[in-house]
C-alpha cells in the first residue's frame, strides 16, 4: 500500500512538473496578456522580475510547489483571484457529480438486475447490446439528443445563462444515465461471474430463491465495479468542460475553457493541478477501500 501511494505521488509530482514547465514555455511568459504585444521592453522585464519569472526553472518549480498548496494561486489576467474564481466554480462542478451520481447509482443497479434476470431468455442480447451502446454514446450528443426531445415536448426550455437547479436538470440526467450503464456494465459481468462460483451453486442446491443469491451476490460483485465506479467519477469532473459550456454552468470546466482562451496561466496552471491532485487523492482513496473491502471478503470467506 505504501508503494501505491508512493507512485502515486511520484506521479503527481511529474505531471506537476509538467504542466509547470509547460506555462512556463508559453510566449511571453504570459507579460505579454497582462500588458500587452506594444508594451515596453523594460516594462516587461521589470513585471517579470516581480512575478520571479526571471528566477532559475527548478526555483521556480518549487515555488509554485509551495503556492500551490498554501494556496497562493495569484491573480488572473481579469485582475480577480485565482481562489475566489476556483471557489465559486467548484460547487458548481460538485453539484452537476453529485446530481450525475444520484441518477447513475440506482441506473446501474436495476440495468445490472434486468440484465443477470433476462440473460438466459430471448432478451438475453439486448442488455449487452444497450451497455455497448451507451458506452460508446459521447456525452454531449446524448445531451443534445435528450434535449431536443424535451424541448419538442415542452419539458424543458433552454437558457442562454446559469439558471440554478433548473441548469443541471438535463446534463445531469444525460451524465447520470451513460454512467449507470457503464456501471451497469461492470456490475453486469462481475455478478455474472460471481453467479458461477461455488458458494452461489451451493446457495442453490439449498433451494434459496433467485432474488436472495441476486441480492447476496451483489455484495461480492461490488469490489470489481469500484474502480470503474472511480474512473467515472474522475472523468466526469476532470472532463466536464463540454457538458458545462453546453448547459452554461459555470463550472470548472467553464473555467478551464476561459482561461484557455483568454491564455489566463494563472488560472490554467492552478485548474491543471487542483485536477491532478483531485485523480491522485481519488487513486489513493480506491485502494485503500479496495484494500479493507477485500480484507473483509477474505475473512469471511
Amino acid at each position: 500500500m505504501k508503494r501505491r501511494v508512493l507512485e502515486v505521488l511520484l506521479s503527481f509530482l511529474l505531471l506537476s512538473f509538467l504542466i509547470f514547465f509547460l506555462s512556463s514555455s508559453l510566449d511571453g511568459d504570459g507579460s505579454y496578456a497582462l500588458l500587452g504585444d506594444d508594451t515596453d521592453e523594460g516594462a516587461r522585464l521589470a513585471l517579470m522580475e516581480t512575478l520571479g519569472l526571471d528566477k532559475p526553472l527548478f526555483v521556480r518549480y518549487i515555488s509554485f510547489l509551495f503556492s500551490f498548496f498554501t494556496f497562493s494561486w495569484g491573480v488572473g489576467i481579469d485582475g480577480l483571484l485565482v481562489a475566489e474564481k476556483i471557489g465559486n466554480a467548484i460547487p458548481k462542478t460538485l453539484a452537476l457529480a453529485s446530481f450525475s451520481v444520484i441518477v447513475a447509482v440506482p441506473t446501474a443497479v436495476v440495468v445490472s438486475f434486468f440484465a443477470i434476470r433476462t440473460r438466459k431468455g430471448k432478451l438475453g442480447f439486448l442488455f449487452p447490446l444497450l451497455f455497448s451502446l451507451f458506452s460508446a454514446l459521447p456525452s454531449f450528443l446524448f445531451a443534445i439528443i435528450i434535449a431536443l426531445s424535451a424541448i419538442s415536448m415542452g419539458l424543458y426550455i433552454p437558457s442562454f445563462s446559469y439558471d440554478g437547479l433548473l441548469s443541471y436538470f438535463i446534463p445531469s440526467l444525460t451524465l447520470g444515465v451513460l454512467m449507470g450503464f457503464q456501471i451497469g456494465r461492470s456490475l453486469f459481468f462481475s455478478q455474472k461471474e460471481e453467479l458461477s462460483s461455488f458458494y452461489v451453486k451451493g446457495m442453490m442446491s439449498r433451494g434459496l430463491s433467485e432474488g436472495k443469491i441476486l441480492v447476496s451476490s451483489l455484495k461480492s460483485s461490488l469490489i470489481p465495479v469500484l474502480p470503474v465506479f472511480f474512473e467515472v467519477i474522475i472523468t466526469l469532473i476532470s472532463g466536464s468542460a463540454v457538458m458545462e459550456s453546453l448547459f452554461t454552468i459555470p463550472g470548472i470546466g467553464s473555467l478551464m475553457i476561459e482561461a484557455t482562451i483568454r491564455r489566463d496561466v494563472a488560472t490554467l496552471t492552478t485548474l491543471m493541478m487542483l485536477i491532478s491532485f483531485f485523480i491522485a487523492i481519488m487513486y489513493i482513496l480506491l485502494d485503500l477501500i479496495e484494500k479493507k473491502l477485500d480484507g473483509r471478503r477474505r475473512h469471511e470467506n
